[in-house]
């Protein structure tokens, strides 16, 4: 699914723009107030730059999702709210298969204007950001250098098993290692009665 899989007319653009302008100006706030307290508080406009919610009329606008990387905004103590941990999907974020079935769905059935990745954000579940799939890629090399690590010993020991079984094969009289003629008498035989 790509990071980008968003259409939008213009009305839908201007109504989407307009119900995120609150969570804009919250960013712009925080961003306020991360340079008034020498980045104490807030955050900065680095962070706020990837968290605007900005759309337009097109054929591939980003897909909001929630990020729990991202700096947890709280602006109680200031007299404002705890902002979501929203953003747009970009270029090193992969949306898994599976969301295709609800991307762009109703996420409630009675609301028409909450429509999954447009208006409602995908929760981790469903996107690997950027630092989770650099951290998988980190742990599969790792993996992948234990594995060529042990490899010559799991031959050495491939190696001794194999010219173990042919020293007991080679003591055991060949009568008693032939293929039997009869299988259902071999296993009779064996069991007990």
């Amino acid at each position: 699914i790509p990071w980008n899989a968003i259409p939008l007319d213009p009305a839908t653009a201007g109504g989407l723009s307009a119900a995120f302008a609150p969570y804009n100006g919250g960013l712009d706030a925080a961003v306020g107030l991360y340079a008034a307290t020498g980045g104490a508080y807030g955050i900065s406009q680095a962070e706020a730059d990837l968290r605007y919610i900005l759309v337009e009329a097109g054929p591939a606008n980003p897909i909001l999702i929630n990020d729990e990387e991202l700096t947890v905004i709280d602006l109680t103590p200031f007299g404002g709210p705890v902002l979501p941990n929203l953003r747009h999907t970009n270029s090193s974020d992969k949306i898994l298969l599976s969301t295709s079935s609800i991307l762009g769905t109703q996420a409630d059935p009675n609301n028409p204007t909450l429509v999954w990745g447009v208006s409602v954000p995908l929760d981790d579940t469903r996107v690997l950001t950027g630092s989770e799939i650099s951290a998988l890629q980190t742990a599969i090399a790792g993996m992948n250098s234990t594995i060529d690590a042990l490899a010559p010993a799991l031959n050495a020991f491939r190696r001794l098993c194999a010219a173990v079984l042919l020293q007991m094969c080679a003591q055991i009289p060949a009568q008693e290692i032939a293929a039997p003629t009869d299988p259902i008498a071999l296993i009779a035989e064996q069991t007990p009665s």
